[in-house]
């Protein structure tokens, strides 16, 4: 897709101060034919909310400042370890700026978070603004989020990676032989300028490369970040805010991560998933990011299958998703498409399916299974599904796929319209060990006999949260983790009358459900303080 930078950036004027968002590190830029005076001192010093004072609340470790006199001139850059707001050189190095006049200046504070970094310790100068030399130019870079160092790694490629190696601002503590010392941030300025090489040095092309790679590889990252070649200056806005200021009398823009006082000019709030490309005497244009980022689709390989007039046919494999989250329609040719599934009605020979996908961009996509069938007649199974007395269970549940049935009175059940092949049958009934019986082959125009024996009870170790037959520490730590979202459910669940489905190993206090308590029972249990994990009364262990 061609590059199709906007005029006008999409805006939301900024009020008041309630509107900003607290958030690691803060970024300011600006870039004109020659900055007004006072505009950094105000800007970085003397505003209310300029970025010194922004550094006092949350921004403990270090600044960084990089300018530009000239157009393409080699960068001056000053940095400090401590808080800007407790840091005399901070003033100095501003108004020291001021005074010399700049073209380009690109300033930041910081919460570091990984790489180079010891939180507020006062001895680690702020690596950012980063540099580097490429295409006869001297580029910097700020950046305000995290991404995880293994996403930005893979992408950038060993080869790259040696032939490009971090240098962490040549700041001391910040030696990247030492791979724990480097930032995500100057990894992430590596992998825009590699897509910027690739591209021909067509910047605006390269960075949306970039972008759109990395956000495909790790959607929850936050990227917000001001770029320089010495001669424009590039922003970019996911996650954290962002704010634009142009003012067309004294001919400059400013970017920055908070707007410095709702007094002085009209800043206005940057959408996300844009970025800003600004020149000198210009104002700033931009461009969506969203245009360039279509929905993701796979279909099925092309099958051949056997059907039956009776019956549609359901074909999984099929996925959809959309690294910017604004997908709008998703729909089949034929049948219709559900969470990763197509079910249609065949018809004798050749069945293209195509499914399509659309956001609410524009961008549209569709990929094609072309699908063989053959009409053939169908086969059933039939059986009794009894406990280990040989016992009837009605009202227990056979399923294979979609297709579900349930045991009579008796016991006796009966699923019809098969399509000829092998199966799995899946048995369960409230207070019994489900089973399943695979490698079932049903016949066309025969019945074939399954009879399922179903265990009373619930077979699991109380207190096995990880599903290993034993009981210790790890089961804990399992739960844990669980519970927190930062780890899969328990593997064993429960159907028990009354209580329903429930993790029952998990339950080491045998109240009948899996929460937080069973965590604290289970600690005094293991640091001998109590009893030991057992089950729910209603749904006893059976082993």
């Amino acid at each position: 897709m061609p590059l199709s930078f906007q005029s006008v950036i999409p805006i939301n004027p900024v009020l008041n101060n309630d509107t900003i968002q607290k958030h690691e590190c803060r970024l300011w830029a600006a870039i004109s034919t020659g900055l007004p005076d006072s505009v950094l001192l105000n800007n970085l010093v003397h505003y209310p909310n300029s970025l010194k004072i922004q550094a006092e609340f949350f921004n403990p470790d270090g600044w960084g400042i990089a300018c530009y006199r000239n157009f393409g001139s080699e960068p001056v850059f000053r940095r400090g370890a401590k808080r800007a707001n407790e840091d005399s050189l901070f003033d100095q190095a501003v108004r020291s700026i001021d005074t010399i006049g700049s073209h380009i200046v690109l300033a930041h504070v910081r919460h570091c978070n990984q790489g180079c970094c010891c939180g507020g310790c006062d001895s680690i100068p702020d690596p950012h603004p980063f540099y580097r030399h490429k295409n006869g130019k001297t580029w910097t870079f700020a950046h305000n989020g995290s991404i995880p160092k293994s996403v930005l790694i893979n992408l950038l490629g060993e080869e790259y990676l040696a032939q490009n190696p971090p240098n962490g601002s040549g700041v001391p503590q910040c030696d990247p032989s030492v791979p724990a010392l480097i930032t995500d941030s100057e990894l992430y300025f590596l992998l825009i300028l590699k897509h910027i090489e690739l591209t021909n040095w067509q910047i605006n092309d390269g960075i949306i490369s970039a972008l759109v790679e990395l956000i495909r590889a790790n959607n929850s990252s936050y990227l917000n970040f001001i770029l320089s070649d010495g001669h424009d200056l590039w922003a970019f806005r996911k996650s954290y805010s962002l704010y634009s200021l142009y003012d067309s009398l004294n001919g400059y823009t400013a970017i920055a991560s908070e707007f410095t006082s709702p007094s002085y000019g009209n800043w206005q709030s940057i959408n996300d998933y844009l970025l800003v490309h600004a020149q000198p005497g210009q104002r700033p244009i931009s461009v969506n990011l969203r245009a360039y980022m279509p929905p993701v689709i796979t279909c099925h390989a092309d099958t051949s299958l056997q059907y039956i007039l009776s019956r549609p046919v359901c074909l999984t494999g099929f996925n959809v998703s959309d690294p910017d989250g604004n997908l709008d329609t998703v729909y089949s040719n034929i049948g219709s498409y559900n969470n990763g599934k197509i079910c249609f009605n065949p018809s004798p020979g050749e069945n293209q399916i195509i499914l399509n996908a659309a956001d609410f961009y524009g961008n549209q996509v569709s990929c094609t299974t072309v699908v063989e069938a053959t009409l053939t007649d169908p086969g059933q199974v039939s059986g009794v599904v009894s406990d280990t007395n040989n016992i009837a269970i009605p009202d227990a549940i056979i399923s294979t796929g979609d297709i579900i049935d349930t045991s009579d009175s008796e016991g006796h059940y009966l699923i019809s319209n098969l399509v000829p092949g092998v199966y799995q049958f899946h048995f369960s009934c409230a207070g019994y060990t489900d089973t399943s019986l695979a490698g079932i082959l049903i016949t066309a125009n025969e019945t074939t006999i399954v009879d399922a024996r179903l265990r009373f009870g619930c077979q699991y170790v109380p207190g096995d949260a990880n599903g290993s037959n034993t009981y210790t520490g790890l089961d804990v730590t399992y739960s844990v983790n669980y519970l927190k979202g930062k780890g899969p459910a328990p593997p064993f669940v429960c159907n028990c009358p009354i209580w329903g489905r429930f993790y029952a190993a998990a339950d080491a206090n045998g109240n009948c459900a899996f929460s937080g308590l069973d965590i604290t029972y289970s600690i005094n249990y293991l640091k001998g303080h109590g009893p030991q994990p057992h089950g729910c009364q209603d749904c006893p262990p059976s082993i």
